[in-house]
């Protein structure tokens, strides 16, 4: 039967070409409803929302490899929102649904949570009707499967849950928060990067229209105002970001605790002129421990962005000169790691570098074709199989290449438009990395990491545009493909008798461009390897690529030589949970782990010593610039800030006020001692031209004499002086 449905195939749709049918079969499989598919981009879970528009009721169907259909579970109706919340973990990308619905007269809250079998399951909970009211004009975000956060902005309705199986709890931040309303929630990451346990995924933080940053811990409620004045808040491994509505660029590495200014290197441009209002950091990258940020001009968006890249401590940072673009939106980053190697890529609207230091230095990637002007992104299998595949995509033109040395050199595939990997477990506990990619009317397939490639040609037109792995059973593994025109699907079923190579069919370990490193390969196409994963060349000690410069130091050629930016102070400041320690660095940073130098940097030069870290218990203070480096600043804006404004403004306000009381004493004392009558009268009677003031102070003196008070005053000597 399976000879002649491969038979069939062949006659009437394709040919299979280089392949051992008796390890691969084929079926070409006519589906008319593939139209009404929804495939997402999870590889793995896969599910159809029917949502009737006016009746308002909701179809979910989950697929089932075995049947290749979609098989209806659930129909709700009354559903109000519709939520999809995408995000990965272990390396997995997962799609969850919730919304609220109605089944058998009861409105509730529904998770369509997905499983490790390829289905869903549906969860749902009982809200109240206020939760329910809020909930409907709420947005929701999750983290992970089980944290969700509901908000409305201008409510002031807080609803989380930090297990999809509880119900929300309800907080209202008008305690926290007044006159003002929620702008955007943050979930932390911090707690990936650090050890400390008040850092945990349950917290979030929180910007409002009165630019206040809030630090929300969902486990005990406790809210925390963090800083005032934030324009922008950004969120990058450990470290939190911030810019201040004067323009002042700062940063914390303690949750937000304690805010520190950013220093920045450059020869041309003081911290004066980087923390101007005008210029903005436009999108954070990382790069490894260090960080990497663009500084746009907002009143000329013409002009190119400043790019700069940090130490590990993400307070001192250094341009990056020879790259430049304008489209900061379209800029992202990749790094390709094993636990020998590391090679960063930096993608712009146009061109594509490498960095093969940690950063320290760029260079426009080495490739015959011609990729300017197309954006490129990286699949990494390096560390697995020794693969790195970049996709190059220019309006409707694409382009692939892979790389199996590290990035150092690229094979250019023409035919291919793109490719999946996939791992195929065995019944030996073997991974596999299956390789599929396809072309105008090909299906290519690769069992060696993309080093050699199967063909099933068809004989007529057509083009696989989503190709989806599944995996039933252990012995059985299913490629699905659907053309361009939804009619038919290919199905490839592997079993477990695909053979592994001999050792007469895989060469020895061999060099490549980078001598740190050597790799396997296959010279068979019709079996496998156990392990295609690179190999540290153990004849290399340590290399000069094996580390990177620190802070105070810039790399030329293959050393880490003082920074022409060296500023005064060979150690640094930082502020560790409120603590200032100082570090002391020796020119050079390790990105691998101890045993990595004990192992391979025995007796070389780049056997380093660690950095020294010391504190003296003193506080992150403000007001304690003495204990500062001399390009840090300790800064804690924020409630304090705040306090501190309102304190000195009062304080002076009383001093200005009881000086001029002061002064006002003192010039009237002057006054009386100085400006006596008679002098007064003097002064007025040598102006002759007021005659009429005269007459009046002699009348006033003659009345004087006549009630017997004569009194002496030098009129009597100018009387005679006076018309009548």
């Amino acid at each position: 039967m399976r000879i002649l449905v491969i038979a069939i195939v062949y006659l009437v749709y394709g040919e299979l070409k280089g392949l051992n049918d008796s390890h691969i079969t084929l079926e070409l499989i006519e589906k008319q409803d593939f139209m009404h598919y929804r495939w997402s981009h999870a590889k793995t879970w896969h599910i159809y929302l029917e949502k009737r528009r006016y009746r308002k009721t909701l179809n979910v169907y989950t697929f089932d490899v075995n049947l290749l259909n979609y098989i209806h579970i659930i129909k709700l109706e009354n559903v109000e929102k519709i939520y999809t919340h995408v995000y990965s973990k272990d390396g997995i990308i997962y799609i969850s649904y919730s919304f609220l619905g109605t089944k058998n007269g009861l409105e509730k809250y529904y998770n369509l949570i997905p499983t490790n079998t390829f289905k869903y399951t549906l969860v749902s909970t009982i809200e109240s009707k206020e939760k329910i009211e809020i909930l409907k004009r709420s947005t929701c975000h999750s983290y992970e499967i089980e944290i969700k956060v509901c908000y409305n902005p201008s409510m002031l309705y807080l609803l989380y849950k930090i297990d999809f199986k509880e119900n929300f709890k309800l907080i209202k931040l008008t305690k926290y928060i007044q006159n003002q309303f929620i702008i955007k929630i943050i979930y932390s990451k911090i707690y990936q990067h650090s050890t400390n346990p008040d850092f945990n995924k349950h917290t979030i933080y929180i910007t409002t229209s009165t630019d206040i940053l809030y630090r929300f811990n969902m486990k005990n409620g406790q809210m925390k105002q963090l800083f005032s004045g934030v324009k922008t808040f950004f969120q990058v491994n450990k470290f939190l970001f911030i810019v201040v509505n004067n323009g002042l660029k700062l940063f914390s590495n303690n949750g937000g605790d304690n805010f520190n200014q950013i220093y920045f290197m450059d020869s041309h441009f003081d911290n004066v002129y980087y923390n101007q209002k005008s210029l903005k950091i436009s999108k954070f990258l990382t790069i490894g421990e260090r960080v990497l940020f663009f500084l746009k001009n907002q009143e000329n968006t013409e002009l190119k962005a400043d790019i700069f890249i940090s130490d590990i401590y993400a307070n001192k940072y250094r341009p990056i000169t020879n790259i430049t673009t304008t489209d900061v939106q379209y800029v992202h980053s990749y790094t390709v790691s094993s636990m020998v190697y590391i090679v960063h890529f930096l993608m712009t609207s146009s061109n594509t570098f490498l960095s093969f230091d940690n950063g320290d230095s760029w260079n426009l990637i080495s490739i015959s074709s011609d990729i300017h002007d197309y954006r490129c992104f990286i699949d990494d299998y390096y560390a697995q199989i020794g693969t790195i595949i970049m996709t190059c995509k220019k309006v409707h033109k694409l382009k692939l290449f892979l790389s199996f040395d590290g990035g150092h050199m690229w094979n250019t595939f023409y035919k291919i438009y793109n490719i999946h990997c996939n791992e195929i477990n065995t019944n030996h506990n073997l991974k596999l990395y299956f390789f599929i990619g396809y072309g105008i009317n090909n299906i290519y397939l690769s069992l060696t990491g993309g080093q050699s490639w199967k063909i099933i040609k068809f004989q007529y037109l057509t083009k696989f545009s989503f190709l989806h792995y599944y995996q039933s059973k252990q012995e059985e593994i299913y490629f699905i493909a659907i053309n361009t025109r939804p009619k038919y699907a290919l199905k490839l079923k592997f079993r477990e008798a695909l053979i592994e190579c001999d050792k007469s069919n895989v060469t020895n370990y061999v060099r490549s461009n980078d001598e740190r490193m050597i790799y396997k390969r296959t010279n068979s196409d019709h079996c496998y390897s156990k392990n295609l994963a690179p190999l540290r060349n153990i004849t290399i000690q340590c290399h000069h690529l094996d580390v990177f410069c620190d802070f105070n130091y810039d790399r030329i050629d293959t050393q880490c030589v003082p920074s022409r930016y060296e500023l005064i102070s060979k150690a640094i400041f930082s502020c560790i949970n409120n603590l200032i320690y100082q570090f002391t660095s020796y020119g050079y940073k390790n990105p691998y782990n101890d045993k990595f130098y004990e192992k391979y940097c025995k007796s070389d030069k780049f056997k380093l010593k660690k950095n020294t870290k010391i504190t003296k218990n003193k506080k992150c203070d403000y007001d304690s610039d003495s204990s500062h480096s001399i390009y840090q600043s300790i800064i804690n804006y924020g409630k304090n800030n705040n306090y501190h404004r309102i304190r000195n403004t009062i304080i002076l306000s009383v001093f200005f006020f009881m000086l001029a009381i002061i002064a006002l004493f003192f010039l009237s004392l002057t006054i009386k001692k100085f400006c006596f009558q008679g002098f007064i009268k003097n002064i007025v009677f040598s102006n002759t031209q007021n005659r009429f003031i005269k007459r009046s102070l002699i009348q006033n003196e003659i009345q004087n004499q006549d009630n017997g008070n004569v009194q002496y005053h030098p009129l009597k000597s100018q009387s005679d002086n006076v018309d009548e």
